[in-house]
């Protein structure tokens, strides 16, 4: 919708600041300020805590470029191919950038000693806004939209966007003709985002296990994106198997499950006395 964010200078020589570019690294900015945030908040070592996040911040980008040329090669062959080590913030897949972040988070929380639930717990709320965030600039840059639909929710991009050149090249509309309305799937997981975070502040505020609160985050918003997926627009050019995200939140969701049931029973198990009776004896006769 507005892609360009705003611009400068002279005629002829304008900077231009772009609506997902700046979402992009806003994303990342904000999910590193906050979760050294919470950290502080749940009594983590915040240096060591900020490291960590940084280097996850740093994953995000590389995982997320990976598995995009994984899933889209023709566009790195060719007689113009593009650059897959192109340093920009274009020809990423989010999910991607989520696995491996996921893996060096784990690597790092090993190598500097930190509790790895509370540490979670501290990243959920950031990165569910840093998510919100790089969606608010799908969505104004025009990428990452719906199928077409001629239901109430549907979403017109301007001529020249994504999707008017999309259909416009796969002959589903003619040159004068604009884009036919598209589900805005960019808002849809904006606003799975945004509640997934507000669920892993609620269940912070209520005490809930550690853990809890980001497997809790982190399993609505894999169950959006499933959603979501049956009416996202994927190009010819995507080269994986139809079952591939399916499997993938499928899988996700059932191993944060699983997480949340054990996490919910060690703590039970911790907070039960060890000895019922004796515990009995202490409370009715405590000389």
């Amino acid at each position: 919708m507005h892609p360009i964010l705003f611009e400068w200078g002279p005629e002829g020589a304008r900077t231009l600041v772009l609506s997902y570019e700046a979402a992009f690294w806003s994303a990342g900015v904000l999910a590193v300020a906050f979760g050294a945030l919470a950290a502080r908040l749940l009594g983590l070592p915040l240096a060591r805590t900020a490291a960590l996040l940084v280097c996850a911040a740093l994953a995000v980008p590389i995982g997320a470029r990976t598995l995009y040329v994984l899933e889209y090669p023709a566009f790195f062959s060719g007689p113009e191919p593009l650059n897959a080590f192109e340093l920009s913030t274009a020809h990423f897949s989010l999910m991607g950038g989520v696995l491996l972040a996921a893996a060096v988070t784990l690597a790092g929380v090993r190598l500097l000693r930190l509790d790895l639930w509370r540490t979670a717990d501290a990243v959920a709320p950031g990165l569910a806004l840093g998510i919100a965030v790089m969606r608010t600039g799908c969505f104004f840059a025009g990428c990452c939209y719906g199928i077409v639909t001629r239901g109430p929710l549907g979403v017109e991009f301007p001529p020249g966007s994504v999707a008017h050149l999309m259909q416009l090249g796969g002959g589903a509309i003619g040159l004068f003709d604009a884009a036919l309305p598209v589900y805005p799937t960019e808002l849809f997981e904006l606003a799975g985002a945004l509640i997934a975070g507000a669920l892993a502040l609620v269940l912070l505020a209520r005490r809930a296990p550690s853990g809890v609160p980001f497997l809790a985050a982190a399993a609505l918003f894999a169950a959006v994106r499933w959603a979501v997926w049956p009416i996202r627009f994927y190009p010819d050019t995507f080269t994986g198997p139809s079952w591939e995200y399916p499997a993938i939140y499928a899988s996700v969701i059932v191993i944060l499950a699983a997480l949340i049931i054990l996490r919910v029973r060690t703590d039970t198990r911790r907070a039960r006395p060890a000895d019922p009776e004796r515990a009995l004896r202490v409370v009715c006769d405590p000389q």
